[in-house]
């Protein structure tokens, strides 16, 4: 049985409109939306710039974003200038006390 993230049945054009009438709640599925693509390539990293096709929007947000995600310790970057991330694995005894959106 294949996972999918209720974020894939989200078309791009559902994400636009968010964008404009809510950002807070565009920000949340953009991140969302980065960890399940991050969470799919695993245990292979992605380039910002693959993420940014994805969600369709610039390299520069992807990356702002990425920033947010791993000062939550749900992302790391990968080489010297953040061009590669990967997906951080909590273990299951750690889960109960990691909230995904802090």
């Amino acid at each position: 049985k294949q996972y999918v993230s209720r974020l894939m049945l989200y078309d791009n054009d559902y994400l636009s409109e968010m964008h404009e009438k809510n950002p807070e709640r565009y920000a949340d599925l953009i991140n969302e939306k980065l960890l399940d693509l991050l969470e799919q390539a695993f245990p292979n990293p992605m380039f910002v710039d693959d993420l940014a096709k994805y969600v369709e929007c610039d390299g520069q947000t992807v990356f702002n974003y990425l920033v947010e995600l791993e000062d939550k310790n749900l992302v790391k970057h990968l080489g010297q200038y953040g061009e590669q991330w990967t997906r951080v694995i909590i273990a299951a005894q750690e889960e109960d006390t990691h909230s995904q959106f802090e």
